[in-house]
């Protein structure tokens, strides 16, 4: 009988993301004291290692944490899912004023020339991206301003978090490990932003924080809805472009979907409710990973899936959970079945 895949760590990130880490700081825009960044930080990497996929451990060379039991069935979930979603990569974004395939769009935000302006603090791939979302929904004047202010909002409010998750995560990519679980059909696009584990995404995570910094910038502005809708397409095509292109497993969107609802109340000067109920909005209703994953859970294709998808529900449910009930919920969910007797029937 042939034993199970152990799975390998990705191992050490290029030297440009291992100087993102610096010394582990808060993003920006993060309200409360820095001290207790960490403790949040340490938190939601608890929630992740309960429910998707635990750390690993250097020294002792293993994986640790809750999530060890799911890594097997989460990934094979992860494969059948990308098989399903690979071919919306070659079709047209749904209602641009110029025809744009994903694909386009997902070489356009990995590849852009002079891509992130660390002086402005402006990302260029998200720039043009923005930029063509908007167009013939808004005013050049609209336009400018927005694409002026989220750039850096996207930033200000992500920080190097994504990079913090990874280095202890640890997932290998699905290139990685196709082939050793005998998924030939496999192909991914080259990438040159996903030299780090895979788990979370920092795209879906980014996508989320500029959604999250162009509602509220357009909301201070009075734009009319055609510019929300627009901006609820963008902020998840921009993590869902890395699923369909192969350079993410739907599972790790799953991961930063629940990063950025729980981060919205620390870097939002209202505490984050309005914002999250818009992220939520554009996760629930836009995502296309999220819809087949949905579908997956419903045919009982996706079983490892479904503790952190209730999870990620419920925090669309109650735009108050905070990280504390967020992380009690976790144990819950991540409970046996014969212990948990229908969560969500509660």
């Amino acid at each position: 009988m042939t034993e199970p895949l152990t799975f390998p760590p990705y191992g050490r990130m290029v030297a440009e993301f291992e100087e993102r880490l610096g010394s582990g700081d808060p993003p920006d825009d993060w309200q409360l004291p820095d001290k207790e960044w960490r403790t949040w930080r340490d938190k939601t990497l608890e929630i992740i290692l309960t429910l998707l996929w635990p750390v690993y451990d250097f020294d002792s060379r293993s994986w640790q944490g809750a999530a060890t039991t799911l890594m097997h069935g989460l990934t094979e979930a992860d494969f059948r899912l990308l098989q399903v979603l690979r071919p919306v990569l070659r079709t047209n974004v749904p209602n641009l004023a110029n025809p744009v395939s994903h694909f386009e769009m997902f070489q356009l935000e990995d590849h852009a020339e002079d891509k992130l302006d660390r002086e402005a603090g402006v990302d260029r791939g998200v720039d043009r991206t923005l930029r063509s979302y908007l167009e013939n929904r808004a005013d050049q004047l609209t336009i400018d301003t927005l694409a002026r202010w989220v750039g850096s909002g996207m930033l200000r409010k992500a920080g190097s978090l994504p990079v913090q998750l990874k280095r202890y995560l640890q997932r290998p990519r699905a290139f990685q490990v196709s082939d050793s679980l005998g998924h030939s059909w496999f192909t991914h696009h080259q990438a040159l932003q996903s030299p780090s584990p895979s788990m979370i995404s920092g795209h879906a995570f980014k996508g989320c924080t500029l959604g999250i910094a162009a509602f509220y910038h357009a909301t201070a502005l009075g734009c009319p809805p055609p510019i929300f809708d627009a901006l609820s397409h963008l902020t998840v095509d921009f993590g869902d472009r890395r699923v369909f292109a192969g350079v993410h497993y739907p599972g790790d969107n799953v991961g930063s979907w629940i990063t950025a609802m729980l981060i919205c109340e620390h870097v939002c000067a209202d505490g984050g409710r309005l914002g999250r109920e818009f992220l939520w909005q554009a996760i629930s209703t836009k995502s296309v990973v999220y819809a087949a994953i949905a579908q997956a859970i419903e045919r009982n294709e996706a079983e490892e899936h479904e503790p952190a998808f209730a999870l990620l529900n419920e925090l669309g449910a109650n735009p108050g959970m905070g990280i504390d009930d967020a992380l009690g919920r976790a144990k819950e969910y991540a409970k046996p079945k014969a212990e948990s007797l229908t969560l969500a029937a509660e």
